[in-house]
């Protein structure tokens, strides 16, 4: 797995974090780029809390600096688990003057207190975010952090999520562990049809165990410590078994 750490180093890695912020200097290009985007297949599931582990994952093992965008400017549920503060601009950074954008000012837009790096609203102006405000926003924070993962929960706009999804190279949908078929996603005329026969959509199971019956595209995570309410921080496990889950995982995002 390109660019990956092998699963025994991920458990160090995700312990102290070494290599994980925003001390890490972003390529002069933006080529290789990796923008994932998570959204749940259906409104009964959260796509935040894999959001979250995914981006606090990638932050741990990827040679990339990471950042995590809030798709819902209103609830910003992102937050939360990763331990972020108050600020964030997300709509401010769409706006900017583009002839006054560089890494530095980039940065400014951002919050950067907790695990991940994240672009979220302000925190005091709490909007829908619009499909095209989204989009300039992550094509702007890319060139400061080049891997970016959109969390798109049900309470975003039809059309953010859908626009998410396009900017996407890969699309993560969450479900639970009792899901089981997704055949429609393959068949002619879904808008995530062309991406899931190249391999670029993957089917995640919050809660599901280690198995290799599953079909290939479908990976399980472990279940989470969320004891209080979804907003607590996240805590990912780090038995045997989660690090299986993760280190496949991390394998399909990047073959």
């Amino acid at each position: 797995m390109t660019g990956m750490k092998s699963p025994a180093v991920v458990r160090r890695l995700l312990a102290s974090n070494v290599l994980a912020h925003a001390q890490r200097t972003p390529p002069r290009t933006i080529d290789k780029t990796m923008t994932i985007a998570v959204a749940a297949l259906d409104e009964r599931i959260l796509s935040t809390p894999i959001s979250a582990s995914i981006g606090i994952l990638l932050n741990a093992v990827a040679q990339q600096p990471v950042v995590l965008v809030d798709g819902d400017g209103i609830n910003q549920p992102l937050r939360g688990p990763i331990g972020a503060g108050t600020d964030g601009d997300l709509i401010g950074l769409a706006e900017a003057n583009v002839e006054k954008l560089n890494r530095a000012t980039i940065e400014t837009f951002a919050d950067t207190t907790g695990t991940v790096a994240l672009l979220s609203n302000n925190f005091h102006t709490r909007v829908k975010i619009q499909p095209e405000i989204l989009d300039t926003a992550v094509s702007r924070v890319a060139h400061r952090w080049p891997t970016v993962v959109i969390d798109l929960p049900f309470t975003c706009l039809h059309d953010t999520i859908s626009a998410g999804t396009a900017l996407a190279k890969h699309v993560i949908l969450v479900t639970d562990k009792h899901h089981t078929e997704h055949g429609w996603l393959y068949r002619k005329g879904h808008q995530l049809t062309q991406a899931a026969n190249e391999g670029r959509v993957t089917v995640v199971r919050l809660g599901g165990g280690v198995s290799d019956n599953q079909p290939k595209d479908t990976f399980s995570m472990p279940s989470l410590d969320l004891s209080t309410t979804s907003r607590d921080r996240i805590h990912l496990p780090t038995d045997s078994a989660s690090l299986t889950m993760y280190h496949r995982l991390l394998a399909r995002l990047y073959p």
